[in-house]
Order: structure tokens, then C-alpha cells, then sequence
């Protein structure tokens, strides 16, 4: 996510090289903050992607992702609520996380952490400060470790506690929010942020072409045409590149004209 833009930047990593495959916009404004704090975060599914960034606007983007092609659909713009403090430190998001069962986000303010529920479209609050005031670090980035369990990062670090979620597919209250539970027992360790881990049990990604026998490719000597039907991209295999293709709508009206292998159609 482009800390100053609505431009997300995409990547495909492989075993022993990393491609760039452009950008995607989202289809909203851009929004400017004061700095570069945010956090972009998948599901354990691998089927929805949430970001936000401190755009001091209190947005939470969430979209649907497809493995096979790296496109982002369906965007949504979910507004932050306020809690009590209408401040600065309260419109300041800093990190966000996916329950292990996908139903609820996790959001860090810089003084709370909230829950919004997917399902009932339904935000409650977590946590405030989980020490004194002269002490507390203020939050930052949100990670879901193998064990099922987010841990909340340390905004300033100078701390060896770490507050836990140990039960963060719980609705609410019943997520178990564990003031400073995580402890280093270090003269000179201090927590700030958990590591971004990957998600192992996601496994490998599935045979996209073709996803199953429903969904057949559209084929003739020279070429064939993936997914079909599509609503996020259609991909030309067997087509010579740079070769024109044009595509038309169902009454014979020419919708685009491209030389590109991979057409987006979401419009």
C-alpha cells in the first residue's frame, strides 16, 4: 500500500525470484497522514486482504484476493469508530489482524484496540491503556503467531511486556484480552513488534488453471482464454505477445482494445 496514494503495489514471489506485476488502485481517494504508520495483513484463508494506514481519517480497507492472480476485488471503506478521546492519539490507527477464523479485524489504535465483526458489521472495543498512563507505550502493529494467539506490539519498544488476545475468535469480551502477559525475562530485551509470520498452513498455491471442471477455458488453435467467466481478469495463453485483442460484449459492441496477455474487466 502506497503510504501516500491509493495505489497498491504488487509483487509475485517465487522459490528463487520476485516479479513485479504492477499496481491496483483502490477505488477511492486519496488520503494523506502524517507519516508512514500501517499495517497490511491476509486472512488465514488467503481470501480477503485488510490494510490501514494513518491517514488520520480513522479508514479500514478490506477487499477480497485472489490467489491464482493477485487481484483485489469487492473494496470496502469500514470507518473507525471514536472512543471516548476524540484526539489525535484516537484517530491514529497503528496495526491491524485477522482472527485465525476470519470473522473478526483486529484494530490498534494508538490507546485502543477494537474488534469489528465481518459477519454483523459490528465494532467493540477490546482494550484501552494496559498500564498507568506515565508507563504505557502506546500500540502499534497487530501479529497472529502459530500458536492462534495476536500479540500487540509496542509502539515506543521500551517495554518487556507485550499485551495478548488469547482467544481472538471470541466476539468481544469473550477474545480474553491479557494485560501485559507476554514478558521478557532479559535485563536488556524490550518488546516493540512481533514478526510479520508467514502463514504456514496456507499451503501451496492451488492448480489456477483451470480451477475445475466447471470452469472451462474457451479454446481454439491459436489461443485460449482463462477464466471463463470472469469478473476480475481474463488471461490469453497461446497468443503471440504483443499481438492486438479486442473483446466485445454480448451484442457485438467492442468494450476494449489491448495487446496485453491479461485483461482486467472489472469495469
Amino acid at each position: 500500500q502506497g503510504g501516500d496514494s491509493n495505489i497498491v503495489y504488487k509483487f509475485l514471489v517465487t522459490q528463487d525470484s520476485i516479479y513485479n506485476k504492477g499496481i491496483q488502485r483502490m477505488p477511492f481517494p486519496q488520503t494523506i497522514g502524517d507519516d508512514l504508520e500501517g499495517q497490511m495483513t491476509f486472512d488465514t484463508a488467503g481470501k480477503k486482504m485488510a490494510t490501514i494506514k494513518n491517514d488520520l481519517q480513522g479508514n479500514l480497507y478490506v477487499a477480497d484476493f485472489d490467489r491464482c492472480y493477485g487481484v483485489l476485488s469487492n473494496y470496502q471503506k469500514i470507518t473507525v469508530p471514536a472512543f471516548a478521546i476524540s484526539t489525535y492519539l484516537d484517530s491514529t490507527t497503528t496495526g491491524l489482524c485477522f482472527s485465525p477464523n476470519g470473522r473478526f479485524i483486529y484494530v490498534a489504535k494508538r490507546i485502543f484496540v477494537l474488534q469489528y465483526d465481518l459477519i454483523n458489521h459490528s465494532w467493540y472495543k477490546v482494550c484501552g491503556r494496559d498500564t498507568s498512563d506515565n508507563w504505557f507505550m502506546e500500540y502499534s502493529t497487530l501479529e497472529l503467531a502459530p500458536d492462534g494467539k495476536i500479540y500487540i506490539g509496542n509502539r515506543d519498544g521500551f517495554s518487556k511486556q507485550m499485551s495478548v488476545i488469547d482467544n481472538p475468535n471470541g466476539q468481544g469480551p469473550a477474545c480474553d484480552f491479557c494485560r501485559k502477559c507476554f514478558r521478557v525475562n532479559s535485563t536488556w530485551g524490550y518488546l516493540s513488534n512481533g514478526p510479520s509470520m508467514p502463514n504456514y498452513g496456507l499451503g501451496a498455491m492451488p492448480n489456477c488453471w483451470p480451477l475445475s471442471s466447471e470452469q472451462l477455458a474457451i479454446s481454439s488453435e491459436q489461443f485460449e482464454v482463462y477464466p471463463n467467466p470472469s469478473s476480475t481478469i481474463f488471461e490469453v495463453r497461446g497468443s503471440k505477445k504483443g499481438s492486438k485483442k479486442e473483446l466485445y460484449n454480448s451484442i457485438g459492441q467492442l468494450v476494449l482494445s489491448t495487446k496485453e496477455n491479461e485483461i482486467d474487466v472489472h469495469n
